[in-house]
């Protein structure tokens, strides 16, 4: 049995402790001063752990980023940053006395270094160029990540003075002569990422994969880019060697000696996505996540152990009908993650015996670190944002360690989520969240906003979303049904693997399903008050459901697909429309014209507001622009909300706050 404690230091920032009035829901006004907290790493000997903390700026339109320290013995926290310029990725000394981390204050991001007790940061490196990633090694070296331009090699001033060329040249014309010349948001200028060797004494810097191309690969993978091994002798890292990267998910770890400079490809057997290897801490093993096919960057996610002495391979999770999320060494054990239905448990394997255990489930576990007979980790819910906890293995004992934003939750009146489920079309059990708004009253009538989650190949959890935060809408008087159709993760492959090929028919007829399940079932919803909203997946099913038969009065589309055929001439990863798909449109042309809501324009109805950023290039804008004229050219009221300074994500503050601000207003104005 687990037992639970709110413990943890009294010491902090009820930032918002003074006299707040009390409040039922979660408005934007609450949501916005949020501290989010993120990246935590814990110290070896597990006394201290180091966290980021960004904080919006609504004034000056932006996040503002710190580094704080938790001290377990004294139960005490320390603000470590200070600076203007965000600083983040914390990395601790071998002997614990520092705190590493990334920071831009003179321009460029480099690594700069803190005393655990607080202090003035010192900059450690003086590069160029920006370091994208390090490791601190136990000699005062470092390894790093940058980026840079291949025929420049170590000389950091040349690929500087190129990136200067680029900048200050009035013609901005782009030479393209192969795709994947933008990344999800990005434009490609010719520079790849490499791992370079640091020596801080000579100041010289080696690279380490000069015949490689980038490293860590632009998509797919884990936070895990390299690591090193505990004699610091090897390093293990993922890049993709095929020679047309947009097609390709066939990441490999490759195993670096550094001594003589020799590496062997580990997993050149395996066609799908191998990445993000660590070592065990006696340095036998190597542990990685593994994806078989070629091509399929949502397949199933296992554990592989590697024995890096015979190089013999086991699958630790072939049997679980689940993907493996997070995961981590502690002695003779291995810890993970895993989605399930709404929770991300936590599973312990023994590597005695290859016995897995289920060590904690119903919480939202993330960002692990095992210490000793304790791991220390952030854990969230619906009802409030990442807070650290950590859970004794001895005791079975779950302890709450922060309260970054209690100031502001202790004073709100939010409902868990509701896990339901019932039948699909075809009999099928179909799982979803349902969300009351605060202060409920079931003798009353709300109005039902449907919210569809991207992917497709994800799902709504019970977790606290900083973009389509569940808990504002509810805020505002609706009660929300979170469907996660046939599709979804956390509820088997099999259930995933349905919307393969099957992309307008399962998730409609799900969606639709469950709406008529609540309405026979909850008699607080009123039928003539119904919305629908997704983005990117989400926004295509929004899109889909617009052009099909639906009890909606309105909905809202972001980042929706709307002809696959143009989208697929204009995304960056082509392996993603050719799994779904069946192949490429030209020489499959059926379900790109099957399953675009443009091919069923002229049954589009009901009012949409359909938002967009300029800059995702994961979903075009022409996407956004196709269905705003469709709306207009047909006589429906159709309203776009076009955004020149984002992506396929709204980052920005102010800009938020816009999206909210329409978003709301346009529900409001059909439902209320």
């Amino acid at each position: 049995m687990i037992k639970y404690s709110k413990g943890g230091s009294m010491f902090l920032i009820f930032l918002f402790l003074s006299s707040i009035v009390f409040s039922q829901g979660l408005t934007f006004d609450e949501f916005i001063k949020l501290n989010r907290l993120s990246n935590l790493k814990a110290s070896d000997d597990g006394n201290f752990l180091a966290f980021e903390v960004a904080k919006a700026d609504l004034e000056k339109n932006k996040f503002s980023k710190q580094i704080w320290i938790y001290n377990k013995k004294e139960e005490k926290f320390l603000k470590l940053t200070n600076n203007e310029k965000p600083s983040f990725a914390p990395k601790f000394s071998k002997d614990g006395k520092i705190v590493y981390f990334l920071s831009a204050r003179d321009g460029v991001q480099n690594i700069w270094g803190i005393n655990i007790n607080g202090g003035e940061a010192f900059k450690i490196t003086n590069f160029e160029v920006d370091v994208e990633d390090f490791y601190p090694l136990k000699n005062g070296d470092f390894i790093v990540n940058l980026s840079i331009f291949k025929e420049c090699k170590e000389d950091l001033n040349c690929t500087k003075n190129k990136l200067k060329e680029i900048e200050e040249n009035p013609v901005k014309a782009k030479k393209i002569e192969n795709l994947y010349f933008r990344v999800f948001d990005e434009w490609q200028d010719g520079r790849i990422s490499h791992l370079f060797y640091y020596n801080k004494n000579e100041n010289k810097l080696y690279d380490l994969t000069e015949n490689e191309e980038n490293v860590p690969p632009k998509s797919l993978g884990n936070d895990i880019h390299f690591s090193l091994s505990p004699d610091e002798n090897l390093i293990a890292y993922t890049t993709n060697r095929d020679k047309y990267i947009e097609r390709s998910t066939n990441h490999d770890i490759i195993l670096l000696n550094l001594k003589d400079k020799k590496s062997t490809n580990l997993t050149e057997k395996n066609k799908g996505c191998d990445f993000g290897a660590i070592f065990s801490e006696d340095g036998s093993f190597l542990l990685f996540s593994r994806m078989k096919r070629a091509g399929y960057e949502a397949d199933k996610v296992d554990l592989i152990l590697y024995d890096l002495k015979n190089g013999a391979e086991k699958n630790l999770t072939e049997r679980l009908d689940l993907s493996v999320s997070e995961y981590v060494f502690l002695g003779e054990k291995i810890y993970f993650t895993s989605q399930y239905h709404k929770d991300f448990n936590l599973y312990e394997i023994d590597l005695k015996n290859f016995k897995t255990d289920l060590i904690l489930k119903g919480e939202s576990v993330s960002s692990i670190n095992p210490k000793k007979d304790e791991i220390f980790f952030f854990n969230q819910k619906t009802t409030y944002p990442p807070e650290i906890f950590s859970y004794n293995l001895k005791e079975k004992k779950l302890k709450k360690l922060s309260n970054f934003n209690d100031g502001i939750f202790s004073n709100l009146k939010l409902n868990d989520v509701e896990e339901i489920s019932y039948k699909g079309l075809d009999g099928t059990e179909v799982y979803g969240l349902l969300l009351k708004p605060p202060s409920f009253d079931k003798n009353k009538k709300y109005p039902l906003l449907v919210l569809l989650h991207g992917g497709p190949q994800w799902a709504f959890t019970d977790t606290f979303h900083y973009r389509w935060n569940a808990q504002i809408f509810a805020s505002n008087g609706y009660v929300i049904f979170m469907p996660n159709f046939r599709g979804s993760t956390g509820y088997g492959e099999k259930y995933k693997e349905a919307i393969t090929l099957n992309w307008g028919s399962y998730p409609y007829e799900d969606v639709i399903s469950g709406v008529e399940f609540i309405l026979k079932n909850y008699n607080f919803i009123d039928k003539e008050r119904m919305a629908a909203a997704g983005a990117s997946y989400g926004g295509y099913l929004a899109n889909w459901i617009a052009t099909h038969k639906h009890p909606f009065k309105c909905i809202v589309s972001h980042a929706g697909l709307w002809d696959l055929k143009s989208k697929y001439g204009t995304t960056d990863e082509l392996w993603f429309p050719e799994w779904e798909f069946g192949g490429d449109p030209y020489n499959h042309p059926e379900l790109y014209e099957k399953w675009s809501p443009s091919s069923y324009a002229k049954n589009l109805k009901v009012p949409m507001l359909i938002i967009h950023g300029a800059n995702d290039f994961r979903v075009s804008e022409n996407q956004a622009f196709q269905i705003f004229t469709a709306l207009k050219r047909l006589g429906i009221d159709g309203k776009l909300l076009y955004f020149p300074d984002e992506t396929h994500f709204i980052s920005k503050p102010k800009n938020a706050q816009l999206w909210w601000k329409e978003v709301l207003n346009f529900l409001n104005t059909y439902l209320k």
